[in-house]
């Protein structure tokens, strides 16, 4: 310590005595005097200033808490691990030899705090040499103080040294907590002044992380004041946390960050995609293992906007210039249906065109003999035909499972315009679920007025599991008919992951399948058949819905008065 008061006090052009006087007892002026940052928006080099009270209180915990743990529940965006950093590196510094492993679910997180503490020792106003060059996993200080990223892999924290602190990041999003700490925690125990820190923002109710944080207090002790060995500190993303109404935009009420260069209207986009996870995420409030996901009130307005007395759908509406039109399908086998829904792309507008339920009964109509919408070549008959009468740019196809085979031999009838989406993609998933939430929200979807479509939406429901870092989106436990394919369809038409501008070319396509089952008699697999597939059908005359379900096929349920549903396709 000694080594760094001196530089920093010729530094300064001030007496080492008065440098050891700042200092005592406040390691967050240390921060603040030996490091520099990076401007966010900038790219030039600042000093460091923190944020206050709540990053000088996480300092004085990490370093004057009486505790062999420190947990932060924390709101996202406010800057908790980059601190936890900074502390480590002033810990690195006094303390030489000491060992700083950095842990999280994934290898480049860890790596993120490997590279914020080497841009904090190159850029500090003191010089602080490296041993060696640092490399993306690991640094190591001239006075021999070694920090190292590790990922949550249990089996990757053996046959290193004990810690000075354990830095557990996002801890919450661990595949297994339980056997990373087991692993992490002989780091800490074989010295006696080892620390254990986890930060994270929550995940599940009661994991260990949060019931971590519910065993400890503020001070690490208890009313009685009993040692307890666990700082608990809980810090929401605004100081205003309780007041905030997550339904009202935050552009509309009193919202207090406690970092103030927060960027209000990205943390706003976050609210809107997910008001319950906002809270969960930004105010640190209770949390559910799952919850309702989609807005009732915005599913309702989006289908009163399809009665609209100019509003156009059907299997022959016209596209108009400058739309890109997509086709969403999610592919059922025995249980699960296959729904097919149509939408057109304009700007942040998502306007449904068309929703169609392809049964045997569908697939009848549609010139196939002997129907079986188990068979992929049935299938994809009825979605080319689908295809060429709308003029769709491209089809986002469901590939989960079976739907690996329907994909190919689609992809055979219609070409390079097919994109096929696995539901397994979690992160897609919930990009896709956010931006259809938000979109309803703020009112730029039109869905067609469907008892089923609304039960289904208004039935999906957000899971987070205790032993998983995604979430999960389903709403077959709570639907009344114990399924969800219209819903998914929709929202996969609507926002298909990757998908957010108009084609750049022509959908490269074969002749398009006829339309209507007139003078199909042929039976599939024969010749005859075959030969009468390439022949492009003369369509019927146009036929443009005005308000009423013109392309009715009638539906099996009745409708309650304040649902009421005109007839569907299905």
């Amino acid at each position: 310590m000694n080594e760094i008061v001196a530089q920093f006090a010729e530094e300064a052009g001030v007496s080492e005595e008065e440098i050891r006087d700042r200092w005592r007892g406040r390691p967050d002026r240390i921060a603040e005097d030996l490091f520099r940052v990076k401007d966010l928006d900038t790219g030039e080099v600042r000093d460091l200033t923190l944020f206050r009270p709540y990053q000088p209180k996480i300092m004085h915990a990490y370093f004057y808490g009486d505790a062999s743990t420190l947990n932060i529940y924390k709101g996202r965006r406010i800057g908790v691990s980059f601190i936890i950093i900074v502390c480590e590196a002033i810990d690195g510094l006094i303390n030489p030899n000491s060992f700083f492993p950095i842990v999280s679910s994934k290898e480049e997180q860890a790596q993120a705090r490997i590279r914020d503490l080497k841009i904090l020792f190159e850029n500090a106003k003191i010089e602080i040499p490296f041993a060696k060059t640092p490399t993306q996993s690991e640094i190591v200080l001239w006075n021999g103080t070694r920090y190292k990223a590790y990922t949550g892999n249990p089996e990757g924290a053996r046959g290193d040294d004990s810690a000075k602190t354990v830095f557990i990041d996002e801890m919450a999003f661990l595949e297994d907590q339980e056997a990373t700490s087991r692993a992490f925690s002989p780091f800490v125990s074989l010295g006696t002044q080892g620390l254990m820190v986890e930060v994270s923002t929550p995940l599940a109710k009661n994991d260990l992380f949060m019931r971590n944080h519910a065993r400890g207090t503020e001070t690490g002790y208890d009313e009685n004041c009993n040692k307890i060995g666990t700082i608990s500190i809980k810090q929401p993303s605004f100081a205003n946390a309780d007041e905030i109404d997550v339904e009202v935009s935050l552009l509309e009420q009193e919202v207090i960050p406690v970092r103030p260069d927060l960027n209000i209207e990205k943390v706003e986009e976050d609210r809107v995609k997910d008001p319950q996870g906002f809270a969960q995420e930004y105010l640190c409030r209770p949390i559910d293992d799952s919850y309702r996901f989609f807005n009732e009130e915005s599913v309702v307005r989006a289908q009163e906007r399809s009665q609209a007395p100019d509003y156009q759908f059907g299997l022959y509406t016209p596209k108009l210039p400058g739309v890109m039109r997509t086709m969403g399908v999610d592919i059922g086998i025995d249980h699960d249906d296959t729904v097919v829904t149509v939408f057109d792309h304009l700007g942040e507008k998502r306007d449904q065109r068309y929703l169609e339920k392809i049964t045997n009964d569908v697939l009848a109509e549609a010139g196939v003999p002997n129907p079986d919408r188990g068979n992929a070549v049935h299938v994809a008959h009825r979605i080319a035909q689908i295809y060429s009468a709308m003029g769709v740019d491209y089809v986002i196809l469901d590939k989960t499972g079976p739907g690996e085979t329907f994909q190919r031999i689609i992809e055979e009838k219609l070409g390079r315009g097919v994109i096929g989406f696995n539901f397994s993609d979690k992160d897609a998933v919930n990009e896709m679920m956010g931006d259809m939430n938000a979109a309803l929200r703020n009112d730029n979807v039109t869905l067609l007025k469907d008892e089923e479509m609304y039960d289904q939406f208004l039935s999906i429901v957000k899971e987070q599991k205790h032993d998983g870092q995604k979430p999960r989106y389903s709403g077959k436990d709570h639907s009344e008919s114990g399924k969800d394919d219209v819903a998914m369809a929709c929202v996969l038409g609507a926002f298909p992951p990757g998908l957010s501008v108009e084609p750049a070319r022509e959908m490269v396509t074969r002749d398009p399948a006829p339309i209507g089952g007139e003078g199909v008699v042929a039976p599939y697999g024969t010749e005859a058949f075959e030969e009468q597939e390439k022949q492009p059908a003369d369509p019927p005359p146009a036929k443009v819905a005005y308000g009423s379900r013109g392309v009715s096929r009638g539906t099996r349920r009745s409708y309650t008065p304040r649902y009421a549903r005109r007839r569907s396709r299905f």
